[in-house]
């Protein structure tokens, strides 16, 4: 149900708090070089974490530390900041559960009432609407 770029972020924030080298990291092969530096500017960006020293390597994770204790982080924080996504299922419900642990409960209602309330939307509701032009 997570993108895996959620979960690579997920991932890269806990070794961010307990400290992982990326040499002790089990999940450090996830990421590319540049994929790691572009989360760390995107939770930068987001006020999630903050350099400990600001000469530290602004490439490496342990150069960071967070701005917020763990548990004051949500999925929704890491989703703003990386622009990350959810992949909604109408089929396999049932292995969201199972794979999200204490999560899954409500990452399966996420699910379910996602796919039913975007069932809702015609894409020819959608049709009339004009991109707009961001100004970068």
């Amino acid at each position: 149900m997570l993108s895996l770029e959620v979960l690579k972020a997920v991932a890269l924030i806990k070794d961010i708090r307990y400290g992982i080298s990326l040499s002790e990291s089990r999940r450090a092969h996830l990421l590319t070089d540049t994929e790691r530096r572009k989360l760390l500017d995107c939770f930068r960006s987001a006020g999630l974490v903050r350099l400990k020293d600001p000469a530290g390597d602004v490439r490496l994770p342990g150069s960071y530390e967070l701005c917020y204790p763990l548990h004051e982080i949500s999925l929704c924080d890491i989703m703003v900041a990386t622009g990350g996504g959810i992949a909604f299922s109408m089929e396999d419900t049932d292995s969201i559960y199972a794979r999200y642990g204490m999560a899954g409960g409500r990452l399966g209602v996420l699910n379910q009432m996602a796919c039913r309330y975007l069932s809702e939307i015609r894409l020819t509701d959608l049709l009339t609407i004009e991109p707009k032009k961001t100004h970068q």
